[in-house]
């Protein structure tokens, strides 16, 4: 039997960097910790813009508001349309309802988790105001051909980032393709304060409206100074793991082969750099031994893997709550058959990742 990985032998995430104690409590020392604002939200919010070829940033709570916020930016209205991919997080569906416009699913492409710039046209009405773009488990979106699309249809594109942060399309930064991106700190995020998110934007009107919105007082949906600081520490090594992620990803992909249960994205890297947040893989049972994907799953927990299931999609939602624009039988494929590895496995040594191949080949 195949030699069960030891837990510690993945890295403990967040990471424990001495950066960021420092940048903590650089923040308690000079009293900005208390404060509504000051330079910590500041300094970060210009990286995130500079980093993304953004104009402006509203820094918010959790990534899941950041979409609402998104919406709301670009003036939606009840009645209004937002095209979004049939696979995709919970939270965008329930965001486009929350601002009273009617979620569009169209479908991902085959054996991706990512919409296909050929099928919006036809998912198109005059209801159409907007297209909300995730980039998921490793998969980069094609928002060069998306971004040239809703720019001659004069849609606002929306980039959802959170999982995919230093991830780069034909030479730009996912989420510099969009008229607006939204990032994620959440706890196990690749920029993590436990809670958190930005908004970013290029149209000052968009960013106006933003304001007017999050403004209560004061602002409704803020990130704390202490978080700020706690991200903005993050940049030190945030490059460096991103690559540690991608090598460790083409090493895993090659030692899996392609008899094993999982099978990666088709054209991996073919015109992209990825980011790994989660990478993702298509099970296939009956290289498993007819194994359930939910036994397999918690088979490799069980031997130390950091694994899950993907999103449940939408392809079964109500009529009543969305359009759908096809059959939808790529995302019903995605949400049935994906497996997600955790990016703690991918910022581990060499020879673990040679074990987690072998452990993820076994079917016991």
């Amino acid at each position: 039997m195949t030699k069960m990985l030891i837990p510690d032998q993945i890295p403990l995430w967040p990471p424990a960097d001495e950066s960021i104690s420092e940048s903590i409590h650089a923040a308690l020392e000079d009293g900005s910790w208390g404060r509504y604002s000051a330079e910590w939200s500041h300094d970060l919010a210009m990286e995130l813009m500079d980093r993304h070829h953004q104009e402006h940033a509203q820094l918010c709570c959790s990534g899941t508001i950041g979409v609402e916020i998104a919406l709301r930016g670009v003036g939606l209205e009840a009645g209004d349309e937002v095209l979004i991919s049939a696979y995709d997080y919970p939270g965008n569906f329930r965001a486009i309802e929350q601002v009273g416009a009617r979620p569009v699913l169209v479908d991902v492409r085959p054996d991706r988790w990512t919409m296909h710039v050929d099928d919006l046209e036809a998912a198109t009405t005059s209801a159409t105001k907007a297209v909300l773009v995730s980039h998921l488990h490793g998969d980069m979106a094609p928002v060069a051909d998306i971004a040239d699309w809703t720019r001659s249809e004069c849609f606002y594109l929306i980039e959802d980032v959170c999982q995919a942060p230093g991830g780069i399309v034909e030479g730009m930064p996912v989420g510099s393709w969009g008229e607006l991106c939204v990032l994620s700190f959440g706890g196990s995020k690749l920029l993590t304060a436990g809670r958190g998110g930005a908004v970013l934007m290029m149209d000052e009107s968009v960013a106006q409206r933003i304001t007017v919105f999050c403004e209560r007082g004061n602002d409704a949906f803020a990130l704390s100074e202490l978080q700020a600081a706690a991200v903005s520490a993050q940049w030190e090594g945030f490059d460096r793991r991103h690559g540690v992620r991608l090598e460790r990803a083409r090493q895993l992909i090659e030692r899996l082969g392609s008899s094993a249960p999982l099978q990666p994205q088709a054209d991996f890297e073919a015109y992209f750099e990825p980011a790994f947040y989660k990478l993702g893989f298509f099970y296939h049972p009956e290289r498993a031994g007819g194994m359930s994907r939910e036994a397999y799953i918690e088979a490799m927990r069980g031997r130390g893997i950091p694994i899950g299931e993907g999103f449940r999609g939408f392809h079964r939602r109500s009529d009543k709550r969305c359009r759908k624009a096809s059959s939808l039988e790529n995302a019903a494929r995605a949400a049935e058959q994906t497996v997600v590895i955790d990016q703690t496995l991918l910022l581990a040594e060499p020879d673990v990742i040679d074990l987690a191949a072998e452990i993820l080949k076994s079917a016991d």
